[in-house]
Parts: C-alpha cells; structure tokens; sequence
C-alpha cells in the first residue's frame, strides 16, 4: 500500500507519527494509499520552511511566478495518464 510522505523543504519526508488516514478512490471505492495525521512537530517543521521561502517568493517577480505555475500545469497535464487514478 502506498504510503504518502510531507513535502517540507523541498524533499520527501517521513513523518513522526503512527498514525495514519486511508484514501478511497471515489471511482472504484477502492482503497488506494494512507496519508500521515501529521504530528505538531512535522507541521513546525514545515512552517518554518515556509517562512524561510516566504521572502524569496515574494521577491519573485510575478511574471516569474506565474511561469512557474504553468510549468506546474503542463507537467500534470503531461503526466495526466499516469496520475489519474491514484
């Protein structure tokens, strides 16, 4: 079964807890991977990384960010076949 991880700092991480939620496809009601009830300390970790990245994006200027929006959308969409359904 597929296990998600926190997306904190720009890496995959595991997270602290032993506890874990179950995601149902809604198609098929087939039961698909578990996410992590993430602990206090997973959450502080990632806000601190946010923080860290708040002042880089904001200086970022907007036509910048939007290209990477898009960049964003193309790669879903480019990879639609093999996400859909997961």
């Amino acid at each position: 079964m597929k296990v998600a991880k926190n997306y904190i700092n720009g890496e995959w991480t595991d997270s602290e807890t032993k506890e874990y939620g179950d995601v149902w496809c809604p198609a098929t009601g087939e039961k698909i991977a578990q996410v992590p009830y993430s602990t206090a300390a997973d959450i502080d970790r990632a806000v601190r990384a946010a923080k860290e990245a708040y002042w880089e994006w904001r200086c970022t200027p907007p036509l910048t960010r939007a290209r990477y929006l898009f960049k964003l959308k193309d790669l879903f969409e480019n990879a639609f076949e093999d996400i859909d359904g997961v």
